[in-house]
């Protein structure tokens, strides 16, 4: 049975991805940031530094499909602001 987490949670492991990321724990933060993104495939914050993670590590055609796969992401995502043009 998975365990529900809420938004307070997501966002302070988000947080500290991040800060792994910024400590150069990149192997970690990938392993990390990869079981999140499963979890959260919707999720753009964290497929933006999943793509930003494999980037560092030099993998860039990951880095490239973790990007592509932000953009619908983004694209549909309620607070996207669309042109009206």
């Amino acid at each position: 049975m998975t365990r529900s987490i809420d938004v307070a949670q997501f966002r302070e492991k988000l947080v500290a991805l991040t800060a792994l990321f910024k400590q150069g724990k990149l192997q970690e933060c990938r392993v990390h940031c990869e079981a999140l993104a499963k979890r959260f495939p919707n999720e753009p914050n964290t497929a933006n530094l999943l793509g930003a993670t494999y980037a560092a590590l030099g993998k860039l055609d990951k880095a490239i499909a973790s990007y592509a796969r932000l953009l619908p992401i983004i694209l549909s995502h309620p607070l996207t602001i669309r042109s009206q043009m």
